[in-house]
């Protein structure tokens, strides 16, 4: 490969605009948009929702969804892979990382005694891949290969946790993740 064929400086100016709506003590809501011109990659429009509801005082559900895109650097971020001597090889021009991403928060406290409380909350969040710039590894053991997604590529991600304040300034969480 020629190494002054992928320097490059990006430039991108944009604009965003956003509502905000909120309604007495239930529920919110944040509007966005944003565009982007990029230098290399041209015009993008990334949308946004962010919706909260309280169901009382001691439950809240948020949801978002929202449009993200991304340059891969794929020598910066693949620096360890470099000292393995494999050829690398840009099987094709790549173009930028594009996404969908939603999900849902639902967090609440319990009270227990006269003034403790456990906080508690569960997280699912997805991210569908409408393009990804590949690294792969496996294809050949001489070489590394990056390329633009083939297929459907997606990411899910689930946490619950719960903490409490056993005594002052001593809290104790635990958690669950899995990806």
């Amino acid at each position: 490969y020629n190494e002054d064929e992928y320097l490059r400086t990006e430039i991108v100016p944009g604009a965003f605009a956003q509502y905000t709506f909120i309604s007495p003590d239930k529920f919110s809501m944040i509007a966005g948009i944003r565009s982007d011109f990029h230098s290399i990659h041209g015009l993008f429009f990334t949308p946004r929702l962010h919706l909260k509801y309280s169901v009382n005082h001691h439950l809240t559900i948020r949801a978002s969804a929202g449009k993200g895109y991304r340059t891969a650097a794929v020598f910066a971020e693949n620096m360890a892979l470099f000292a393995s001597s494999r050829m690398l090889i840009i099987e094709e021009e790549l173009l930028a990382e594009e996404a969908w991403n939603y999900g849902i928060n639902i967090n609440g406290d319990i009270h227990y005694f006269e003034k403790k409380e456990f906080k508690w909350s569960l997280d699912f969040y997805r991210t569908d891949f409408v393009n990804q710039v590949i690294t792969d590894i496996n294809a050949d053991v001489n070489e590394i290969r990056f390329y633009n997604l083939r297929g459907n590529s997606y990411s899910n991600s689930f946490q619950a946790e719960i903490s409490t304040e056993a005594f002052k300034r001593f809290d104790i969480s635990a958690a669950f993740r899995i990806n």
